[in-house]
């Protein structure tokens, strides 16, 4: 009874712990530089598609023409930049980027 009482904790806690280190997605978030050359958040609300070969596809709403940053939220290159944008024109922006190394 205790052999399996212990057995099933096991593989739960052994179950846990696979779960918990996949992989998850890169947090994005979008920045731009005001008129002064600081970087601040743009309300942008990007959404993040994972691709089969690991790189990310992003699209979010520009509401101006200017340049647009790609900045990592979460992961180990935090506070990164991804990459830039150069939007001509306002409206609906997609950028692909790689995934982050781990």
């Amino acid at each position: 009874m205790i052999k399996k009482l212990l057995g099933g904790v096991f593989a739960l806690v052994l179950t846990t712990s696979i779960v918990a280190t996949a992989a998850e997605p890169a947090g994005i978030e979008v920045q731009m530089r005001n008129f002064i050359g600081r970087m601040g958040t743009v309300d942008a609300h990007p959404k993040v598609k994972t691709e089969a070969d690991g790189s990310m596809q992003v699209s979010f709403q520009a509401e101006k023409d200017g340049l647009y940053y790609l900045v990592y939220t979460s992961g180990p290159k935090k506070g990164m930049t991804a990459t830039s944008v150069n939007v001509t024109k306002p409206g609906p922006v997609t950028a692909k980027i790689k995934s982050p190394a781990k």
